[in-house]
């Protein structure tokens, strides 16, 4: 008797590449992995946070010439009266965390009659994205979510895909990530807003009229003028 081993046959060893629980032989979840990896196809941002302020600067290159862009984008949206969100990966996924959070902070203020904090809707957020990377018949998002507020001080909480969430004083997220926070690791200075404007600067984009910065203060959010930045 032989055994007929048709041409599209593939080993077993290689069922973790499309299953999101099983590991791979050296401990890895690869479907996880890959929605990482889109969550850093996003546009580069980079942020500070010093004292009671939050400086969040964005490359907004535009890589389709032929798109018109609407005439006030907002990068920043809310996810809660004094809590911001931002995001860098597949837009339609940060659709539905940014749903998802408006949900979970009105769900909050009606049981307890307080608002969240920025902690707690961090990690609700986070384990609501990890839920996705073991549910059958669904998939990871693959985003990056940045949560910003100002509380006892300034504060911001980056999600990942893999539903991990760790607070920052400053970091980057989306393309060319890694060059943003080696030169904030290098040169962090006291001002928030040359610090996020200089880590995009250095990393992504020379030219100040495809960056667009915000303030995030006691008194909410503002865009920066380029005249207020010292550089």
């Amino acid at each position: 008797v032989r055994f007929y081993k048709p041409k599209c046959w593939q080993p077993l060893k290689t069922m973790y590449d499309h299953a999101l629980a099983v590991f791979s032989p050296d401990g890895r979840l690869i479907q996880v992995e890959n929605a990482q990896k889109a969550s850093d196809q996003g546009n580069l941002i980079a942020f500070s946070c010093i004292d009671r302020r939050i400086a969040v600067t964005f490359d907004q290159r535009l890589l389709d010439r032929m798109r018109i862009e609407p005439p006030v984008k907002l990068h920043l949206v809310d996810a809660d009266q004094n809590i911001w969100l931002a995001f860098s990966g597949l837009r339609p996924d940060a659709l539905q965390i940014i749903s998802e959070a408006r949900y979970m902070a009105r769900q909050y203020r009606y049981v307890y009659m307080v608002d969240i904090s920025l902690r707690q809707l961090a990690s609700e957020l986070a384990m609501y994205m990890q839920r996705y990377t073991i549910t059958r018949g669904f998939r990871p998002f693959g985003v990056r979510v940045i949560l910003f507020g100002v509380e006892e001080c300034a504060r911001a909480f980056v999600v990942g895909p893999d539903g991990n969430y760790l607070e920052y004083k400053a970091c980057a997220v989306g393309q060319k990530a890694d060059k943003a926070v080696q030169f904030l690791e290098n040169n962090l200075k006291d001002d928030c807003v040359w610090n996020s404007v200089c880590a995009v600067r250095d990393a992504a984009q020379n030219d100040f009229s495809k960056m667009v910065t915000y303030l995030i203060d006691e008194n909410g959010m503002r865009i920066v003028e380029r005249e207020e930045i010292n550089i």
